[in-house]
């Protein structure tokens, strides 16, 4: 059984992570219209 290579799994959680924490630290809408 063949596994993927490490750096392409780094590579995925490094840009699922990077998305995660720009949707949590992008500021949300209602708090512009304040």
């Amino acid at each position: 059984m063949r596994r993927k290579p490490a750096w392409r799994l780094a590579r995925l959680d490094r840009l699922e992570w990077r998305h995660r924490i720009g949707e949590v630290t992008r500021p949300p809408a209602y708090a512009l219209h304040d």
